[in-house]
């Protein structure tokens, strides 16, 4: 719910409106000119506001600059009867979130308030994160899954059976290990993590099971990561190794053993990418590690802890809105590593200052800001002007669905003169159904 204040001097127009917004559950204060609204912003600071441009006394630029200056956190709408291009370059530069010619849908004012809502929201949550402390550890959040990671973690460290961490890349199993093993009987004994992959150079996994002359774990924990890479000559060897424990012969090192995964050791059993004696002994205790995309709002926490590891611990840098969003939409298949790599990409393209959607990587950015990165700066006035017209136009096609006269009546021009401004643009309607690239354009507009 969005508090709104809506400013218009045609009375029809201030009640249909206003209705239309409390329907949707909006908070809504009218005014019938700009001296009023000004009133109305005396003292209050509003969500969003409304306005029309012409009204009596103050006009809807001065209102909307006053607002700028004094609640930079408002935003703003812009209506007018009488569109110019020029006119909605100025505001979007400004920073209103639209300029809407009237007349207009109300669905389109709608999905604007339902995407400035959504946005507030987002940065809400972000500024929440904010003030809370930081805490000590990576496995970091309040999501359900990560809740019961920890309980897992609690109840597996005061246990001495092995424990199978299953986990996509970059979701923490390491750090799961080092909280298994930091809160165990053998805390204050060595923790050695060894990679199974490229084995038998580092050949040290079955050494520290099996031969007297190598007990850097001894007493503590053995964390053994990408446990499927592991040849099978070595997994017979670490399996004897097991059988000898369990036996109690031989010299062996009293070692915790903790392996990591990226599927279930049943299914590497399945597949044949681990000897089924060996994934018995060693799947006593699973402790699954939740992916990036599954745990929710974990990742506005996330995104201040990076922020204040990799830049500024007393004062971070901010992320603005369309940034937020962004990082929020994108799956990260890379999970919290490639949060914390994107972070420090953007905070060095950013120059250490405030993130803005360019300044993440494209994968995240999307083909939008890949787009207006790569397309080049305007050297003049009248090239902008173009270049907005054009991209106005199709939007206006594109929320009539196609419909010629309707996007006239929107823009407030004749059908011909629509027609001779898409001619005269290249814009097709495959562009507009967004199955072919923009044609080049070369020339004034027609």
């Amino acid at each position: 719910m969005l508090n709104i204040l809506l400013v218009d001097d045609e009375p029809s127009i201030l009640l249909s409106v206003e209705e239309a917004l409390k329907t949707e559950g909006h908070q809504v204060t009218t005014a019938l000119d700009g001296m009023s609204a000004q009133a109305a912003l005396a003292g209050k600071v509003y969500d969003v506001v409304v306005s029309d441009v012409r009204l009596p006394r103050v006009d809807g630029f001065t209102l909307f600059k006053k607002v700028r200056h004094e609640s930079p956190r408002t935003s703003f709408i812009l209506m007018t009867a009488y569109a110019t291009v020029p006119d909605a370059v100025v505001a979007l530069k400004l920073g209103a979130v639209d300029y809407l010619p009237k007349p207009f849908e109300m669905e389109v004012l709608l999905k604007l308030l339902e995407r400035i809502e959504r946005d507030r929201s987002l940065s809400r949550n972000f500024v929440a994160q904010r003030l809370s402390p930081l805490p000590g550890d990576e496995l970091l959040g309040n999501s359900p899954p990560m809740e019961k990671l920890r309980e897992l973690i609690e109840q597996y460290a005061a246990s001495d059976e092995p424990v199978s961490i299953v986990g996509e890349r970059g979701t923490g199993k390491r750090m799961a290990a080092l909280m298994v093993h930091q809160r165990s009987a053998r805390a204050n004994r060595p923790f050695v993590a060894l990679s199974c992959v490229g084995f038998p150079a580092s050949p040290g996994a079955v050494e520290l099971l099996g031969a007297e002359e190598s007990h850097a774990a001894e007493g503590g924990t053995l964390f053994l990561t990408e446990l499927g890479e592991l040849p099978m000559f070595a997994q017979v060897r670490l399996l004897r190794s097991l059988k000898d424990r369990e036996d109690k012969r031989g010299t062996l090192p009293d070692v915790r053993l903790i392996t990591s995964t990226l599927h279930p050791l049943r299914e590497l059993v399945a597949s044949g990418q681990l000897l089924e004696g060996l994934g018995d002994r060693l799947r006593v205790l699973e402790l699954p590690v939740p992916p990036l995309r599954q745990r929710g709002d974990d990742l506005m926490l996330l995104l201040e802890h990076q922020l204040r590891r990799l830049a500024s611990p007393s004062s971070p840098p901010e992320l603005s809105v369309s940034a937020l969003a962004a990082l929020s939409a994108y799956p990260f298949p890379g999970n919290v590593r490639e949060l914390a790599q994107a972070l420090r990409r953007a905070l060095v393209v950013s120059g250490g200052r405030r993130i803005e959607l360019a300044h993440l990587p494209p994968e995240i950015a999307g083909p939008h800001a890949e787009e207006s990165d790569a397309r080049p700066e305007p050297r003049s006035l009248p090239e902008a002007v173009r270049a907005f017209e054009r991209e106005y136009l199709k939007r206006v096609l594109q929320k009539s669905e196609g419909h010629r006269a309707r996007a006239a009546q929107l823009l407030g021009i004749s059908r011909k003169n629509l027609w001779e401004k898409l001619k005269g643009y290249g814009i097709s309607d495959a562009e507009l159904a967004g199955s072919a690239p923009p044609p080049p354009h070369n020339g004034e507009n027609r």
